[in-house]
């Protein structure tokens, strides 16, 4: 089983930012199932729980992880993050499923102030990303506050859990970021 860090936290928060500099260890499940085709099942299904802000159920969740390849590095970066609405799973059910997959050695909250999510929201529905169908303003308030939600449950439950904050500058975060994974991966 390979060893994985997961990275977590409100939408805009910055993770597809920082695990897309780690090309050959990241395994990024909604840009993945971005890529799929229009008529594939499985990306007609997600379509309609990003268009409610809401997570993909664990069945769901552990159907792309059978259907994608993982990167072939001793130890992987996930992009994931627990978000949703009413009676979807919580964090919890998310992270287990990574874990049936994973040797999960750490979960990495990155950490966005109100204020700063406020800008960069406001951003990214002025200048849209990447044709993106979550990026409907109600969808994104709502999984951050599920996120809000959640993260208290998760930093009880995991032990290896750290939080970085990513409010001002992104390559302080790296930094934070590289600092953690010699800890993890000694």
């Amino acid at each position: 089983m390979k060893s994985a860090i997961s990275i977590i936290g409100r939408p805009l928060a910055g993770k597809t930012t920082i695990v897309s500099a780690y090309q050959n260890r990241a395994l990024q499940v909604g840009k993945y199932v971005r890529g799929l085709k229009e008529e594939n099942s499985i990306k007609q299904e997600c379509v309609k729980y990003w268009k409610r802000g809401s997570n993909f159920p664990p069945q769901l969740l552990s159907e792309i992880l059978k259907d994608m390849t993982f990167p072939d590095a001793n130890w992987i970066l996930i992009d994931n993050s627990p978000t949703g609405i009413d009676n979807s799973p919580t964090g919890i059910d998310t992270i287990q499923v990574i874990e049936d997959y994973f040797d999960l050695k750490a979960i990495v909250e990155l950490e966005v102030p109100d204020d700063v999510w406020e800008k960069r929201l406001k951003d990214v529905l002025s200048n849209g990303r990447n044709g993106r169908v979550d990026n409907i303003e109600q969808a994104l308030r709502t999984r951050k506050e599920y996120f809000d939600s959640q993260k208290q449950i998760l930093r009880e439950r995991f032990i290896n859990y750290y939080v970085i904050n990513n409010s001002k500058d992104i390559m302080g975060t790296f930094q934070e970021f590289e600092r953690l994974i010699k800890q993890v991966f000694p």
